[in-house]
């Protein structure tokens, strides 16, 4: 029987939009967070989070999806099957390379293990399927990816398949399934939601989420194809746990695991729901949302969290910094939590 999770206290973080424009300002948004018990607003306390540019990506027209850092670099995946590479901290483009299979990475991410002990990045996971009828599954795809230097001293990038694993059936899982690694405890977690919609769907409000966790496979698991990629199924029978939140957001992407927190990117800004939900997956509960509408941030593709500073890359080509996030807080702060309090000023 599934569990029933009941509705915790949630940051409310509230906009102000000081200019909007196509190019980038210094300062974008004012946020103010207010931490509400209850509706009486007992225990309240108020905190600035601000906005900033960091950066602007050159990735040309494709459309963004997910993103993740490792070490030096932003890795940024966009329809097409690409995956840009930048210098984060140097704010540099590097280059792209086209990977295989792929159609959608709504969500990328690494995980611990290694093809080769030597190789300088651990296994890329990119997740994201288009699938909600049930009897589909989802696909995750695994890649090495590799840095290497030529005679002359020329850097070049390469992506290769090396596993595809299948998902569970959509009714066990979940539409739209994402994973997110949690590196500490060598598990998987997959995040879809239950309600038959599709992208056209004003807004996907109003949801249940699904957190299944797994452990993470080793990457040569499977059976082993003409092509040397490892093809693995996972079933219901491997899943370790799962909790299920009511009410939430779906149209969920580039989803980021950081600190016992998923974070949650979601939206369709053409009718201006966008925003991000905090979710503490030890507490089992939304602990935070950022409501973006209304905000220059056309669309928060994916967040990234570098050196426990959290950055949202945007659809318009931008990538954001938040001042102001205490991950340490958010978890502390849900203990005695009461119900969920949304509040848009």
């Amino acid at each position: 029987m599934m569990k029933t999770i009941h509705r915790p206290l949630l940051f409310i973080i509230s906009l102000f939009v000081i200019s909007s424009c196509s190019s980038a300002p210094e300062d974008i948004l004012e946020i103010t967070i207010n931490n509400t018990t209850d509706n009486q607003g007992e225990n309240s306390a108020n905190s600035f989070l601000k906005l900033d540019y960091y950066f602007q990506l050159n990735r040309g027209n494709n459309y963004a999806e997910g993103a993740v850092v490792f070490g030096d670099y932003l890795f940024q995946a966009s329809l097409g099957s690409e995956l840009h590479i930048y210098n984060f901290a140097e704010k540099r483009y590097i280059t792209s390379i086209k990977l295989s299979s792929i159609g959608h990475a709504d969500t990328i991410c690494f995980g611990t293990e290694k093809v080769d002990e030597n190789d300088e990045f651990p296994a890329l996971y990119i997740s994201g399927s288009k699938v909600y009828e049930e009897g589909k599954k989802g696909d995750i795809y695994v890649y090495r990816i590799l840095r290497e230097k030529d005679e002359q001293g020329t850097e070049n990038w390469s992506g290769v398949l090396i596993q595809r694993i299948k998902t569970p059936d959509v009714a066990v899982i979940g539409s739209y399934p994402d994973i997110v690694i949690d590196e500490k405890e060598n598990c998987m977690w997959i995040i879809g939601w239950f309600q038959n919609m599709g992208y056209n769907t004003n807004d996907g409000s109003g949801c249940t989420y699904i957190f299944s966790k797994y452990q993470t496979p080793s990457i040569t698991n499977g059976t082993k194809d003409k092509k040397g990629v490892y093809q693995l199924v996972l079933s219901e029978e491997n899943r370790l746990s799962y909790f299920l939140l009511y009410d939430v957001h779906a149209i969920t992407q580039g989803l980021c695991f950081y600190n016992g927190i998923i974070i949650c990117p979601y939206g369709k800004p053409t009718v201006s729901y966008k925003g991000i939900d905090f979710v503490d997956v030890k507490k089992q509960q939304l602990i935070a949302n950022v409501d973006l509408a209304g905000s220059i941030i056309y669309e928060a593709e994916a967040a990234v969290v570098v050196k426990s500073e959290m950055y949202i890359v945007g659809q318009r080509n931008f990538v954001y910094k938040c001042n102001g996030i205490d991950f340490n807080s958010l978890t502390e702060s849900s203990s005695n939590a009461k119900q969920i309090f949304f509040e848009i000023k």
